[in-house]
Order: structure tokens, then sequence, then C-alpha cells
């Protein structure tokens, strides 16, 4: 088997084989799974074993692994980097990862235990660091989805109401996606809270349907990146309203209970908490509709509405419809 991260490697190695790797990113993860055909039951013997080959220098390579291989199969983790002395390269880096498994001896036969040996290829594009401006740093962190809780979808005209997709930029924002591609910005993956990257390596933040909350010193360290280190931050909000929220509530069958949304389909308190050093609020408010804007037509789905603004600002204004009130049985029309 080969992991082919280069433009060679799509469309299966899609959205990897899109982008080229470079220092100072954020970890690529890969997921393989290990099938072990001598018994039911396995374990890797010793470390996963990264054998660089040509310009394999230019990959740092971390793996994680199940500690047990049950039942004949197990997962492989492999994270993906490039370290600082290759921040310049232009290059293909290549290597192999070399993992042993052990099972128990054939039922009937002598105690050696019986060993096999696993060998995945990997092929990347290495380049130069991409100017600050051109990267972009996707907040996946604050994201919560079904499931393991009732997180519902961020268009409520949707019957089925579990938001499933992830808001990934590799789901349901692949078109987003390729859109920034297509005019030459770099899309990274936030894995972790926003204490975990240095906003002098990013242009923007983007803050995409998140449905957790954050922590103070979060908070406070987003105000520092971008009043004083000059990072971006753009956020699409989605819509919380209690009431709609208690609306949408359902009996489940599996579980034999109601289920009632953790959140809206974004956590507006959480974001509201996140824009207040900035003199900015949104709504509780639920619209929908459409408008057109520099030409072209804009589809708006269960979004919120500002409620405050800091002067000087520049703001969008549209006539929409207040989705909250046809939810929850009113009238159709009006709102803003």
């Amino acid at each position: 088997p080969k992991w082919e991260l280069t433009k060679a490697g799509c469309p299966y190695m899609w959205p990897h084989c899109t982008q080229a790797l470079y220092a100072g990113a954020q970890p690529i993860i890969l997921n393989s799974t290990i099938l072990n055909s001598m018994g039911v039951t396995g374990h890797v013997v010793g470390d996963v074993i990264w054998e660089p080959e040509e310009n394999g220098n230019c990959l740092s390579v971390h793996a994680e692994h199940a500690e047990v291989i049950w039942p004949w199969a197990g997962f492989l983790a492999v994270f993906l980097t490039v370290p600082p002395e290759c921040a310049k390269s232009n290059v293909i880096a290549k290597g192999r990862i070399k993992v042993k498994v052990q099972s128990p001896p054939t039922y009937g036969t002598d105690t050696t235990p019986l060993l096999s040996e696993a060998v995945m290829e990997i092929q990347a594009q290495v380049i130069p660091t991409p100017p600050r401006s051109k990267r972009i740093l996707w907040d996946h962190f604050h994201n919560v989805q079904y499931p393991p809780g009732f997180f519902p979808r961020d268009n409520l005209a949707h019957r089925d109401y579990l938001d499933w997709n992830g808001d990934h930029p590799h789901t349901n924002f692949r078109g987003l996606y390729n859109k920034l591609k297509d005019h030459g910005y770099f899309l990274e993956i936030l894995g972790g809270d926003y204490l975990c990257f240095d906003a002098a390596s990013y242009g923007a933040l983007m803050v995409v349907d998140s449905e957790d909350q954050f922590r103070p010193e979060e908070v406070e360290k987003i105000k520092t990146d971008v009043n004083e280190k000059g990072l971006s931050l753009v956020i699409l909000a989605e819509w919380y309203n209690a009431d709609v929220m208690k609306k949408i509530k359902f009996f489940d069958d599996n579980t034999q209970m109601w289920w009632t949304p953790q959140t809206g389909g974004g956590h507006v308190p959480g974001l509201n908490d996140l824009l207040a050093p900035y003199g900015v609020a949104l709504s509780s408010g639920v619209y929908k509709g459409t408008f057109n804007y520099g030409g072209s037509n804009v589809n708006v789905k269960s979004s919120t509405s500002l409620i405050r603004f800091p002067k000087g600002g520049t703001l969008l204004k549209a006539n929409l419809q207040d989705q909250a009130a046809e939810t929850l049985g009113g009238s159709k029309n009006g709102g803003a």
C-alpha cells in the first residue's frame, strides 16, 4: 500500500493530494487499518518505524496504534509534519512506515508466536512555507456534532435535525475549501484550543458553526492576536434560539428518551463572549431568505443577526423572513 500525497494521488487521496506540506503547518493526520490475517487477536511489537528515503528528512513522522488488534483489525494513525530545516524546500519526500504484528501460535502447533511485518509507503509534496497572508486556520476544535449528543443541523428546513456532517472543509464545506484553494490560499485544520497556535503564522482564523464555548483564556488570546498581531477573525455564526430548540426536540425510539438540542445550529452565546472585546453581539433571532450582493444572489438558511456593532464599521442590511416565528407556528413574514 502507498499514500500518494501529491497531485498524482488525486482523486483517491483527496483532500491531502490537493495541498502540499510545509514547515510550521498543523499536523496532517492519516488513518490506516491494520488487518491481521494470522489470528483474531494480536498486538504491535516494538515501535512503528519510519525509514526515510529520497528527501525523507523533510518529513517528521509520528504514529499511534491500537493496543490490541481485535477482532482481526486495529487502527494506525500517522501524523505528518515538515521540520523547520525544510522551510524553503521544494521536493517530493519519500519513505516507508514499518509495523510488526504478533499473534498467538496456531492452535495445536508449537508455542512459537506468529509474526508479520506490514509496510506502508509515503510520498508527499513539500513546498516552501507560504506567506502569512495566504494561510488560513480553520477552527474544528470547537465544533461538536452528532453523536454523542443532539446537535441540530444548521438549516432548520431539513426535517432530519441531527448534525452529522461535521461542518468540516473536507465534508459539507468542500465547496468553500475548493474556492479557497482556487484563489491560492492554504487551509489548515486546528485540532486544539486557541492557545495551541501562533497567530503570527496566519492571516485569518475561521470559526465556522462552533457548537462549543470558549474559555476566558482563549477569548483573551484571540483579543491579543487581533489587536496586536493583526490576525483577521472570520465567523459564520448559524443560529441559537431557546424556544426553537425546545420546539424541535423529539422522542428517540432507540433510547426511549426525549432528545433536546444541547445548543442551536451554533453556540451564539459563546460567540458573543468571543466577540465582546470588539463591541459585536449576535441576536437570538433566526432568519432566512435571499438577497442580492454584488450582482450575485445570496441564499441565507437559518442565520442569526447582529444586534450590536462598533461605530464606523461596515454592515450589510437585508430584509429576511423570521424563521423562528415560522418554526414556532407564528407569522412567516417580516423580520430583518
